[in-house]
């Protein structure tokens, strides 16, 4: 059965150009199961892995960037004519809340259940059970543990031979539970073998209740909001530091620690060394990165980069003929758009200083050399956009006066010699789109009159160009 865990979004608070904002979409066999819905969500799924007939929905917490892309996910099920049933799940408040949602979107059609949970609850799947699990933030809050059930021993056909049983049909009999001419299936099967188990944290400070709930997990998906230098800052706001989150990690003996709901106040190298430097197989997925689950007798779970796999090429692992999945820092030799320091030689796109010798897209200084986009004054000796004065010595779009020596879009005289769009009479010679009278010689989108001998979007008189628009299928 496959197992894997796609991160839809990973940002903290705020969405970044590269990060949405909190979303991991869990598929396991056909089910799809969306934990937390930021804005953006579902632009994020239908741009990458697709927006699928969701099995289930768990919302950690109320927070607005946990939720807020949920109403407008439903409303695109509803107009694509979902017939499925959908759950919601979530902490108490979770009818109110998005009673509130609904009076502001309009309902859905399609039967939708709302299922407020506590922790000691358990949702039964096929094969598998989510757990909540009460966490430490501001407000009613719940973390999720993801379980499957046991899986048979191993078989032993010599053991079943010896007994009497055939080989064929009686052998996958005895190994589905039936007892097979008085050879039960304790006889041939070995003990029973432990299924996957994923937790997600939701935002939270460390506790102890998250931490015995992942005990043994597969994968732990813990937010890491802040660097450690500011751990204080952390405990006021119920968040955790990525050290903090690499102690659960150590703690609960998990195998794979995935760090998520980071800030664009730190940088990821700090998050990652402060992370590794407690707990070694910690990793930073971007968004639209998967990790995937393999059964623990056909190995360790696995970070798949999204590029890798779009390109047709192989995980970010040992495939590589470099460092595993793991280690997505310097040792790639490489700039790997992880590493935020000026370690890979170039720029990464994430290092905010002058360190990468060249523009980086962040860094708001002259250090570049060029124009940089925030530079707002006249440094770059160039127009950057933002320095509203002629030192540019070229029109930039802020110049409100004739200094540029060409039309500006902003002086709204004859001055320029030319239609600006701003000179609302015939002087310009043509049609300037703000002349409401037949002087232009032509229709100008504002003579509302048939003088312009056409239609023109305004004429009052009886001058039909087309049929009505069809009605909206459905009202909300």
């Amino acid at each position: 059965m496959d197992f894997s865990v796609f991160f839809a979004g990973t940002a903290g608070s705020i969405p970044t150009a590269r990060r949405g904002l909190p979303a991991v979409l869990v598929r396991r066999g056909a089910d799809r199961i969306l934990f937390d819905c930021g804005e953006g969500t579902q632009r994020q799924l239908v741009a990458t892995v697709g927006l699928s007939d969701l099995t289930d929905v768990f919302l950690t917490h109320f927070h607005a960037d946990h939720w807020l892309g949920l109403p407008g996910m439903l409303k695109t099920f509803d107009l694509r004519g979902r017939e499925r049933p959908l759950t919601i799940h979530g902490p108490p408040g979770l009818r109110n809340l998005l009673g509130l949602a609904f009076r502001l979107a309009g309902r859905v059609h399609f039967e939708l259940e709302l299922v407020e949970l506590a922790a000691g609850d358990v949702i039964k799947r096929d094969g598998y059970r989510i757990a909540p699990v009460d966490v430490d933030h501001r407000g009613p809050a719940l973390g999720y543990v993801l379980f499957e059930d046991q899986r048979p021993g191993v078989f032993d056909p010599e053991a079943a031979t010896s007994l009497g049983l055939e080989p064929g049909p009686e052998f996958g009999r005895v190994q589905r539970g039936e007892t097979i001419r008085g050879v039960a299936p304790e006889q041939v099967l070995g003990p029973p073998r432990p299924g996957r188990k994923l937790v997600l944290s939701g935002d939270t400070m460390p506790c102890d209740s998250l931490r015995i709930a992942a005990h043994g997990a597969d994968l732990l998906i813990h937010e890491a909001t802040f660097a450690e230098e500011e751990r204080e800052r952390a405990r006021e706001t119920g968040h955790s530091t990525a050290a903090q989150a690499a102690a659960v990690a150590r703690d609960a003996e998990v195998t794979m620690l995935a760090l998520i709901h980071v800030s664009t106040r730190h940088p990821l190298g700090l998050l990652r060394d402060e992370a590794r430097a407690v707990f070694a197989q910690t990793v930073l997925p971007r968004d639209f990165d998967t990790i995937e689950l393999p059964l623990p007798e056909r190995g360790k779970p696995t970070l798949v980069r999204w590029d890798a796999r779009a390109a047709g090429g192989p995980a970010d692992g040992r495939a590589d003929g470099a460092p595993d999945g793991l280690d997505d820092g310097r040792a790639d030799g490489a700039p790997d758009g992880l590493d935020d320091g000026p370690a890979d030689g170039a720029p990464d796109g994430l290092d905010d200083g002058p360190a990468d010798g060249a523009p980086d897209g962040l860094d708001d200084g002259p250090a570049d050399g060029a124009p940089d986009g925030l530079d707002d004054g006249p440094a770059d000796g160039a127009p950057d956009g933002l320095d509203d004065g002629p030192a540019d010595g070229a029109p930039d779009g802020l110049d409100d006066g004739p200094a540029d020596g060409a039309p500006d879009g902003l002086d709204d005289g004859p001055a320029d010699g030319a239609p600006d769009g701003l000179d609302d009479g015939p002087a310009d010679g043509a049609p300037d789109g703000l002349d409401d009278g037949p002087a232009d010689g032509a229709p100008d989108g504002l003579d509302d009159g048939p003088a312009d001998g056409a239609p023109d979007g305004l004429d009052a008189a009886s001058q039909s160009l087309g049929a009505e628009e069809p009605a909206v299928e459905r009202a909300s």
